[in-house]
């Protein structure tokens, strides 16, 4: 999992753990969290979990996490998407969460507008269009 930090650093605890489930994934997953890490308005960590990929998704990950405590991953071997994301929300630490797809691209300011609805109008799921 991710970078460690000193007992001594304060971690922000997010507003939103974005999950994103992932196998076989790295032809896009660059893409897609990019589009994430490009999110504003809202504190977030992005917690992957690589569902058994064979191809260089954990090199990716691996890179993508280095010295980034809000963005973390783990490696499990192939069992499905619904353990992936139940083990993804286990690791959540946000009270709220998001769901992406390796393959997603997400607007700016997607998790902003999401968590301000919920909170505004006391709403417990939020959804969202979709453009292809």
């Amino acid at each position: 999992m991710g970078a460690t930090l000193p007992r001594s650093e304060k971690i922000e605890v997010p507003e939103v753990s974005v999950v994103v489930p992932v196998r076989n994934g790295a032809g896009y997953l660059s893409q897609a969290l990019a589009s994430l890490d490009r999110s504003r308005g809202v504190r977030f960590e992005t917690v992957v979990v690589d569902d058994g990929s064979r191809d260089e998704t954990p090199v990716l990950l691996q890179a993508w996490s280095a010295g980034h405590p809000a963005r973390r991953w783990m490696r499990t071997e192939a069992r499905g998407l619904v353990p992936a994301l139940n083990l993804g929300l286990a690791l959540a630490r946000a009270p709220s969460v998001a769901r992406l797809d390796a393959d997603d691209v997400v607007h700016p300011e997607r998790l902003q507008r999401q968590l301000h609805a919920a909170r505004r109008f006391g709403w417990a799921v939020v959804g969202s269009g979709v453009r292809c």
